[in-house]
């Protein structure tokens, strides 16, 4: 839940002005958070898609579509959770950051985080798992697994393409069980 609206506004333009990495030259908007800046969970995605930039909503493709149906299904329901980035502008087309790019925005997600200060992150996908867990095990792995950043808890999830375009029903099964596992850790 954002406390100082003053100082996370401060923080946001901070972030539209940066020019840290080569994708500044490229990038015509940025996206660093959006959601409910009275939830309590953080989902941390690798990078805004054109389609959320231009609708200014999250998680607004296919994807994305595809995560908010699941998280219905494991009992989140709007206004539970803010989203945020690990790469502030969009990728085009869209492949894996690297690090000169998620590097520098590391300190923009930073800023985020503590502006929010959730109750809980959940990292989607193997970029944002990666940058917070600080760990080379795979986001399968750690999945459902809790993981500390400082005081805050981490809680891993599949990226939903990877579900989507290759989970097996059991899969698919245990995705909705970690998500409602990470919305009872919070609310129950």
């Amino acid at each position: 839940m954002i406390k100082d609206i003053e100082g996370f506004r401060r923080h946001a333009e901070s972030v539209h002005k940066c020019t840290r990495c080569g994708l500044h030259g490229q990038c015509q908007s940025k996206m660093v958070c959006a959601g409910n800046p009275n939830g309590y969970i953080l989902f941390v995605m690798d990078s805004p898609r054109p389609e959320e930039l231009e609708h200014q909503r999250p998680l607004c493709y296919q994807d994305g579509l595809y995560l908010q149906k699941h998280l219905g299904l494991a009992g989140f329901v709007p206004g539970d959770a803010m989203v945020a980035y690990c790469v502030c502008c969009p990728i085009e087309p869209f492949r894996m950051p690297v690090e000169s790019e998620y590097g520098p925005c590391f300190t923009h997600l930073w800023g985020t985080i503590v502006g929010f200060d959730p109750k809980l992150i959940i990292p989607v996908g193997t970029l944002p798992t990666r940058v917070l867990c600080k760990s080379n095990r795979s986001v399968s792995a750690l999945q459902g697994s809790v993981q500390k950043l400082g005081k805050y808890r981490i809680f891993p999830i599949v990226h939903p393409n990877t579900i989507r375009t290759q989970g097996s029903r059991l899969q698919i099964k245990q995705y909705i069980a970690a998500l409602r596992e990470a919305r009872k850790m919070v609310f129950e």
